[in-house]
């Protein structure tokens, strides 16, 4: 008898020790709360043209404005995603936001041919944008794009 109640007693302290080191904020979805104030991240995108043809290069503008300093922010761009899960787009760059100074971040990728080869078909394709840090997403876009043979 002795035995269980140290079994279950060392159970019970188990429990709270983990779910104490991990806050939970007030959503409730099993995040942790950040270490740093939340920003409000504002990202829009641009191509330097709307439809693509095979080989052609896509420059991709992100234009972000951040409501603070933030350093090491992992900005990623990734889509024309092919018939076997492949994307032709992906992209990471590590960068610095300035408070309310609107900052530009380029990506440019060549395209493959378009044809059954590749998986990638001619027609409409995503690139989504994501910027995190230390984990935590800060904001995303996505823009749609057109390949033509």
């Amino acid at each position: 008898m002795k035995k269980i109640f140290l079994i279950l007693f060392f159970i019970l302290i188990n429990s709270i020790l983990i779910t104490g080191c991990t806050n939970q904020n007030s959503n409730n979805n099993n995040q942790p709360i950040n270490t740093y104030p939340a920003a409000n991240v504002d990202i829009q995108l641009k191509t330097d043209q709307e439809i693509y043809h095979s080989r052609e290069k896509i420059s991709l503008t992100v234009e972000i404005l951040s409501d603070q300093n933030l350093n090491d922010v992992i900005i990623t761009a990734q889509g024309i995603t092919n018939s076997v899960n492949r994307s032709y787009f992906n992209q990471s760059k590590i960068i610095n936001l300035q408070k309310n100074s609107r900052q530009q971040i380029k990506f440019s990728q060549i395209l493959p041919n378009c044809n059954s080869c590749s998986g990638l078909r001619p027609g409409n394709y995503n690139i989504n944008v994501s910027i995190n840090k230390q984990g935590q997403n800060l904001g995303q876009n996505n823009i749609l794009i057109k390949t033509q043979q």
